[in-house]
């Protein structure tokens, strides 16, 4: 174990899914689940919860299949991870091993004795957006176990929680009355949270609205833009607005500025109508005063039919060799204004 590198992330986090195939059953993944291989990436690791969306952590942290994926690990294999598409494996960047698993692991235990310290809560669909990459059809109404779906994790004495991946948080009433009950009282293990989100609710006014212990906790916004124009953002946020969108992301920068928060990103999913991008949208993280961008290929989230998903979004065959100069002048452009390119290419 010494001369290997082994991957700290299922060890120390934990994520959670939402299934759109099986009426919004919660999945509960090692990892991201595109750069996952079967069964890992599937809707088999459905988890149970009572009728009220309460979710206990402890039997699924240390279940058999997470024992299975932290062995893979160990031994170097990475039998259940797809490192061709996993940007920290990409980019040799893994997430260290923390001590007590090092301990742990050298006495050949792979059922760790402490909960996960994070844990991506991607736990509700409900969106204000229809972006073609995610849905066919808008997920208007947030579901009310979310509520207390959250508020489990948060017991379960999770140091870092990041959501909501798969929906808009400042569309869902019951997330953010979660979060606004947040107190050092309520919470004493949880030290920072993190959102994810399409950025068009974010304003002073939202801002202002939030708890003071949910906004002392919020180290981290991470907004998914994926254009840098009007023209391409119309297209593949269906619903948004491009001018409220501009306003808030400069309004985001202003929080990073004055060090409300620790860490502003803006993503970019990488598809066929807005590879042209890249390099204005690394201009754009400037201008909004962004630390990072991240950059990572679409994947088919079967949001579509696949022939469509290949037509209209999915990048053309040797992509990687015909923009490779592309590439690396959008990393040399975000070097040079010292912001962090976060990125599978």
């Amino acid at each position: 174990m010494k001369n290997r590198k082994i991957c700290g992330v299922p060890f120390s986090n934990f994520m959670l899914h939402v299934d759109p195939k099986s009426n919004g059953n919660i999945i509960y993944m090692a990892c991201c689940p595109a750069w996952l291989n079967p069964p890992y990436n599937s809707s088999i690791m459905s988890i149970p919860e009572d009728d009220s969306g309460f979710i206990n952590l402890d039997s699924l942290w240390n279940s058999k299949s997470m024992v299975t994926f932290r062995k893979s690990v160990v031994d170097g294999s990475y039998s259940f991870c797809n490192i061709l598409k996993c940007p920290y494996y990409v980019s040799d960047d893994l997430s260290p091993l923390p001590d007590r698993a090092k301990e742990l692991i050298e006495r050949g235990v792979f059922e760790m004795d402490y909960p996960p310290s994070y844990i991506q809560a991607n736990i509700d669909r409900a969106c204000n957006l229809t972006c073609p990459s995610c849905r066919e059809y808008p997920n208007a109404q947030p579901n009310p176990k979310s509520y207390v779906r959250l508020k489990s994790l948060l017991l379960s004495g999770v140091e870092s929680i990041y959501l909501n991946g798969t929906g808009e948080i400042f569309r869902n009433q019951y997330l953010l009355s979660a979060l606004n009950e947040i107190t050092k009282e309520t919470y004493p293990n949880l030290k920072t949270v993190g959102i994810i989100s399409n950025g068009t609710l974010l304003n002073k006014t939202m801002w202002a609205s939030l708890s003071k212990g949910f906004k002392s906790l919020v180290k981290r916004i991470d907004i998914s833009v994926d254009a840098a124009s009007e023209q391409i953002y119309r297209k593949v946020r269906v619903g948004g607005n491009f001018s409220r969108l501009l306003d808030n992301l400069h309004f985001i920068g202003s929080l990073k500025k004055e060090n409300e928060i620790e860490n502003f990103s803006i993503s970019l999913v990488l598809q066929k109508v807005n590879i042209h991008e890249l390099l204005n949208f690394i201009k754009l993280a400037k201008d909004v005063n962004a630390d990072a961008v991240c950059i990572l290929r679409i994947e088919d989230w079967h949001a579509r039919p696949h022939q469509e998903f290949l037509d209209n979004m999915a990048l053309p065959v040797n992509w990687e060799v015909t923009y490779k100069d592309y590439l690396e002048e959008a990393r040399k452009l975000a070097v040079d204004n010292s912001i962090y390119f976060f990125s599978n290419l």
